[in-house]
C-alpha cells in the first residue's frame, strides 16, 4: 500500500480511476471480478460528486441502442452483478451502492473506502487555495509527492462524454499544480526542478505556449541559452505541425532576444494558468459542498428504508 493512500482498513474499497480502473478490497492487491458494463456503472456513480442519478437517466445512458424496458432490465441484471461483488453474502445492502425508493442509485460516500481521484482532488485544490507566496517548502513536498496519484488521465480507454468532461477537469487541475510548482522554484533558484515541472506540462499539453516561453527563460536563468534555442525551435515546430499558426510576437521577441544575449524581463510572479481555471475550481468546491449536504441526508433516509435491487 502506497504511503499516499494513508493506512488501510480490513475490508475497505480501494478504487483507482486514473488510468485503467481498477478495484481491491482491504491489503489484498487481487482485482474484484468486477464485469466492464458494471465498472462504468460504478465509475459514472463516483464521478457524480454525490449526486443521485436515476435509473432512467442510466438506462439511457448506457444502453441507447436498446429499447426501454430492456434498457432498465440490463440495469437491473449490472446492478444486481455488480453489488453481488462488492456486497457479498455478510455485507449489508447499501454499504457501497445506495438505491431509494424513487428509484435513484448513488455510492454510499460514508462507506470505508479510498479513491484517488478524490485524494488527488482535495489536496490539489487545498493547495492552489493558498496565495502563491505562501507555499514553502514542506507544501511543494508534499503536493509533490500528491502529484504521484495521478499516475494517468482518468479511466484510459473510455471516450465517452461524461468520462471526457472529467478527464478534462482533472488534467487542467493536475497542470495547475504543476504550474505552481514550477513558479515556485524558479522562485527559489532552483532552475532543474522549476524546468522538470514545465516538461511534464509540455508533454500533456504542447501547445502551452506561455510554458515553452517560461522553459526558454529558465534555461537561459540556468546558463543554457542553447537550450533556450532549441526550445523556441521545438515551440514553432509544433505550432506549425498542429495549428499550422506561427508563435504568438511575444515569443519571438523572447527568442531574438536570446539570440542576441540581451537581457530578459522577468516572467510573472506565477504562472499563467488555462483560462478560468481557478474559478471553476472555486465553483466546483462550492457546489460540491452543497451536494454533499443534500446526499447525506438521502442517505440518511435510504438507509432507514427497505433497499430495492
Amino acid at each position: 500500500m502506497s504511503p499516499l493512500q494513508g493506512p488501510d482498513a480490513a475490508g475497505r474499497l480501494h478504487i483507482t480511476l486514473f488510468g485503467s480502473m481498477r478495484i481491491s478490497r482491504g491489503a489484498s492487491e487481487r482485482e474484484l471480478p468486477i464485469a466492464r458494463s458494471g465498472k462504468a456503472l460504478l465509475a459514472y456513480l463516483l464521478l457524480q460528486r454525490h449526486r443521485m442519478v436515476s435509473r432512467e437517466l442510466l438506462s439511457e445512458l448506457f444502453w441507447q441502442t436498446q429499447t426501454r424496458s430492456q434498457a432498465r432490465s440490463c440495469l437491473s441484471t449490472t446492478l444486481w452483478r455488480l453489488r453481488d461483488v462488492l456486497e457479498p453474502k455478510g455485507v449489508e445492502r447499501g454499504t457501497y451502492v445506495i438505491s431509494t425508493s424513487s428509484g435513484e442509485l448513488s455510492f454510499n460516500w460514508q462507506s470505508e473506502h479510498w479513491l484517488d481521484i478524490a485524494a488527488f482532488q482535495s489536496r490539489a485544490e487545498r493547495f492552489l487555495a493558498q496565495p502563491p507566496e505562501a507555499l514553502d517548502s514542506a507544501g511543494a513536498r508534499q503536493m509533490t509527492q500528491s502529484l504521484g496519484l495521478y499516475s494517468s488521465d482518468l479511466l484510459e480507454g473510455i471516450y465517452d462524454d461524461w468520462a471526457l468532461r472529467e478527464r478534462e477537469r482533472l488534467r487542467a487541475l493536475h497542470s495547475a499544480c504543476l504550474a505552481r510548482l514550477m513558479a515556485y522554484y524558479r522562485d527559489q533558484g532552483a532552475y532543474e526542478q522549476s524546468l522538470e515541472f514545465g516538461r511534464q506540462i509540455l508533454y500533456a499539453d504542447p501547445l502551452r505556449e506561455e510554458i515553452h516561453r517560461e522553459l526558454m527563460r529558465l534555461y537561459v536563468a540556468a546558463g543554457q541559452r542553447a537550450a533556450a534555442v532549441r526550445q523556441y525551435e521545438s515551440c514553432r515546430a509544433i505550432l506549425a505541425e498542429e495549428l499550422a499558426i506561427a508563435p504568438m510576437e511575444e515569443t519571438q521577441t523572447l527568442y531574438r532576444q536570446i539570440v542576441e544575449g540581451a537581457a530578459l524581463a522577468r516572467s510573472d510572479p506565477d504562472l499563467h494558468l488555462p483560462d478560468g481555471v481557478l474559478e471553476r475550481l472555486k465553483l466546483a468546491l462550492l457546489d460540491y459542498e452543497r451536494s454533499r449536504a443534500q446526499l447525506e441526508e438521502v442517505i440518511a433516509k435510504a438507509l432507514g428504508s427497505p433497499d430495492t435491487a
